[in-house]
C-alpha cells in the first residue's frame, strides 16, 4: 500500500536536488504576504496597469538580489 509522503521525506527530497524547502504553514503566510502586494498596487488611487505591476516586482527583486549578494559577501569577508 502507498502512502503520501511525510514533510521529512519531502524535505529530503528537495534537499537532495538542491532545493530549497518550504512547508505548506510558510507557503500561506508568503501567500498572505504577496496578497498585501497585490492590494497596495491595486488601490483606486494608484490606477496601475498590469505590466506597471511587473515592473515594480522586477525592482523589488532586483533590490532583493542586490542585499541578499551584499550580505553574502560581508559573511564571506569575515
Amino acid at each position: 500500500m502507498n502512502t503520501l509522503p511525510k514533510i521529512k521525506d519531502e524535505m529530503q527530497k528537495v534537499a537532495n536536488e538542491g532545493g530549497y524547502y518550504i512547508s505548506p504553514w510558510r507557503m500561506a503566510e508568503f501567500s498572505k504576504i504577496a496578497s498585501k502586494v497585490m492590494n497596495l498596487m491595486a488601490q483606486n488611487n494608484l490606477n496601475v496597469s498590469y505590466a506597471e505591476c511587473v515592473v515594480i516586482i522586477d525592482v523589488v527583486k532586483a533590490m532583493l538580489d542586490r542585499c541578499f549578494i551584499d550580505n553574502i559577501n560581508d559573511l564571506e569577508r569575515r
